[in-house]
């Protein structure tokens, strides 16, 4: 049986507030709210298991409440992230004991946070880009991607085309490029 989390997502923008919503309302409870005085209310009126917020919350930053939960001693994990790429604060949030994503993948991370098994702490380098992309054409293209989603069949049609993967000849391209090589 799967447990129900209880999460608060703190998001000014209702559009991703609904989608963070809709991406976890099989295996979570959540509160969403638009800003940072209603979510501090929240937070430490009930217990949550995650809490997610924006970085910028109108005049606030997300990383008050993160800090507040800490004071507090609130056992919650936390997931921060950022419409733009800010290492400095990538960083503080990763010190603070955040899990960070970018806006435009938190939605898709989201569910893998609440289900997965995680490290005590985000050891990604923010510095660094994201390992993680859209596939590049093999069989995860018949997949759904709601993010630039335009863009994956894009690239599964061209991979599909190519002709080494129509006609099956998978095997000669390595062995041309072993050869190539000289291994």
């Amino acid at each position: 049986m799967v447990s129900v989390q209880r999460v608060l997502i703190a998001e000014p923008d209702g559009a991703l507030r609904a989608r963070l919503r809709k991406a976890v309302r099989e295996r979570a409870q959540i509160d969403g709210d638009s800003d940072f005085l209603s979510a501090r209310t929240h937070l430490l009126s009930r217990p949550y298991d995650w809490l997610v917020t924006n970085l910028r919350l109108d005049q606030y930053n997300g990383l008050h409440l993160v800090y507040l939960a800490g004071a507090a001693k609130l056992s919650a994990r936390f997931l921060v992230y950022a419409d733009q790429r800010d290492v400095e604060l990538a960083r503080e949030a990763q010190r603070a004991g955040a899990f960070f994503e970018s806006r435009h993948r938190v939605h898709l991370a989201l569910a893998a946070y609440l289900r997965g098994t995680l490290p005590a702490q985000d050891r990604r380098n923010p510095a660094m880009p994201d390992r993680r992309a859209i596939p590049r054409g093999s069989r995860r293209c018949t997949a759904t991607y709601s993010s630039n989603s335009v863009i994956a069949r894009r690239r599964c049609a061209s991979a599909s085309a190519s002709p080494s993967i129509v006609s099956g000849d998978i095997g000669s391209t390595t062995a041309r490029r072993h050869s190539a090589l000289g291994t």
